[in-house]
């Protein structure tokens, strides 16, 4: 399961000298409705017992990393809502979607979740989904205004940092108006032998000039990656040298997503110091 593949990934990382500091837990970690839109919508966003056996608690102490914790949007069955026996407010659409309705449920998702199991920085992916498929963000003139405004305080009080990603180009001129939410995903998905780096430059500037960090998916260090089940065509990373340099030179977040024993550990360390801390250009390479 995960929870014994990011411990002994941690431990191959120790060995090795490559100074992690955090991880990011994609959506794959909570619950979603199987009946839901586009794969489902977030019912509960704690760990599932078949993914993190001991929760992402017992992870965050065994390895000592912060989180990057993936979130997408909610549904209308979120076990959080009123109206399906929670505590918190929610506006509910017979679609699948659902969307929080008051501060409080922020402040206390975000700093439990910090003081819990170390997360970090909070990413709040499927932006563009829950905006144009949730009909009252599109007929009220204020409400996804206050949604990304409640999101954002609630990480400022808890001491997170945003992500946005799958945004529109409103999310991010949004952002400007948020000091917590520090960086938006400029990239697509990454996929071994893709070109998802290429449009990087061209959107980092409008990251930048918002304030933004743009960050570029994770990348393999090395060709071959054995047991990369998630890619059914059995992919290889020529380019591992490029996808290397161009995540450094986002000035973003530098995600190596290799397999335990096959990292390039010279490779990855010109992108840090030996302590962790990133060797990343003032401003974004851009062009």
């Amino acid at each position: 399961n995960y929870e014994a593949t990011m411990i002994d990934i941690a431990s191959y990382a120790k060995a090795e000298g490559i100074p992690y500091k955090y991880w990011l837990a994609d959506s794959w970690w909570y619950f979603k409705d199987p009946d839901g839109p586009d794969g489902g919508g977030v019912t509960n966003w704690t760990a599932r017992p078949d993914v993190f056996p001991h929760g992402l608690e017992y992870v965050y102490e065994q390895t000592g990393w912060a989180v990057q914790g993936h979130n997408r949007f909610w549904s209308n069955k979120t076990t959080y809502a009123k109206e399906n026996g929670g505590d918190y407010a929610f506006l509910l659409d017979a679609g699948g979607y659902a969307l929080p309705a008051e501060q409080r449920f922020w402040d206390d998702l975000l700093l439990s979740s910090r003081v819990k199991w170390g997360l970090a920085v909070y990413e709040q992916d499927w932006l563009d989904k829950e905006f144009d498929n949730f009909p009252p963000l599109t007929t009220n003139a204020t409400l996804a205004r206050t949604w990304l405004s409640q999101m954002a305080t609630g990480a400022a009080r808890a001491g997170l940092t945003v992500q946005y990603c799958m945004s529109h180009c409103r999310h991010v001129l949004a952002s400007a108006e948020f000091p917590s939410v520090t960086q938006a995903r400029a990239s697509g998905d990454y996929h071994p032998g893709g070109d998802q780096w290429h449009p990087v430059g061209t959107t980092s500037l409008f990251a930048y000039a918002l304030g933004l960090a743009p960050s570029k998916d994770n990348y393999w260090s090395t060709t071959d990656q054995p047991g990369a089940k998630h890619y059914k065509d059995h992919p290889r990373e020529p380019r591992s040298r490029l996808q290397a340099a161009v995540i450094t030179l986002t000035k973003g977040p530098v995600a190596p997503s290799d397999a335990v024993g096959h990292s390039d550990v010279s490779l990855i360390m010109r992108s840090a110091a030996a302590d962790g801390t990133l060797l990343q250009p003032g401003a974004p390479a851009a062009r």
